[in-house]
């Protein structure tokens, strides 16, 4: 998950960077003389909830100058506006954050990912759907559309799983939490007198990963790698997100994942089993 900017230190933070980010984004201000300025705006914002979350920052140039802006209540304003009259649906609200910089106002509208597809509609007949792409804005395509909704168990599953990996980081450039797999490990043997039989045993699980530059948990695009103990040491099983029924972070610092298929040990491997 990206990380919000809600002060001064964070918005610091931001700018120690070199040009845009995935999930940052500056504007020097809100160009009200343009007629499509809020539904500009609303573009900025549905790109991020299209993605995976990021920050509009208004105030600051391209280069990271901080320029302010003078009319900070009134984006505030016109943000609410661009998401009631432009966006589809509009429910949901960014967290917006004026900070002041050495006098200097700066807007910042905090943008979470959505589960479900935001679409910029014109009130007419055109509709969007913008997305962070590589630094910028782009825009999907109708199967990319199609592909998303389809998806969308997934992409639930994929946020709960980053939100959860991002509440235990330690702030270090590699990552790995021990999981507690509520649908456990499980082993196919021959019982006396009962012939083969799925049976629980007890091995340990952890997923490694690492944390990019901006404090953001990489994760594979479809599945997650668990690596589990076996007879040989750790091996990794890759489990697709649509998998994934439950993932969070647990108050003993593990990682809660819920399953809807086997983490099971097979010869010298691990493989996925069916209930």
């Amino acid at each position: 998950m990206f990380r919000p900017i809600q002060d001064k230190e964070d918005l610091e933070r931001a700018l120690a960077g070199s040009g845009e980010r995935h999930s940052l984004e500056f504007k020097v201000k809100v160009e009200q003389k343009k007629p499509d300025y809020l539904q500009e705006l609303a573009r900025d914002l549905a790109q991020f909830a299209n993605g995976w979350g990021g920050s509009l920052v208004v105030g600051v140039s391209d280069d990271r100058t901080i320029v302010g802006v003078t009319n900070p209540a009134q984006i505030r304003d016109w943000i609410q506006e661009a998401i009631r009259n432009h966006l589809v649906p509009s429910t949901f609200l960014p967290a917006v954050e004026q900070i002041d910089v050495g006098g200097k106002q700066i807007v910042v509208a905090n943008v979470e990912p959505s589960i479900g597809l935001i679409a910029v509609w014109d009130r007419n007949r055109a509709i969007e759907y913008p997305y962070r792409k590589d630094h910028k804005k782009a825009y999907l395509t109708p199967d990319e559309v199609q592909t998303m909704i389809r998806d969308q168990p997934a992409r639930a599953a994929k946020l709960a799983v980053s939100s959860a990996l991002s509440r235990l980081a330690k702030g270090d450039l590699a990552l790995e939490v021990p999981v507690d797999l509520v649908s456990q490990v499980w082993i196919y043997e021959q019982l006396p007198n009962r012939g083969y039989e799925w049976q629980v045993t007890r091995k340990d699980v952890r997923i490694k990963g690492a944390i990019d530059n901006e404090s953001k948990v990489v994760l594979p695009d479809r599945e997650l790698v668990l690596h589990v103990e076996t007879s040989e040491g750790q091996m990794p099983v890759a489990v697709p997100y649509g998998l994934i029924k439950e993932a969070w972070a647990t108050q003993h610092s593990t990682f809660g994942l819920l399953l809807g298929v086997r983490v099971a040990l097979l010869g010298r491997g691990v493989t996925l089993a069916p209930f």
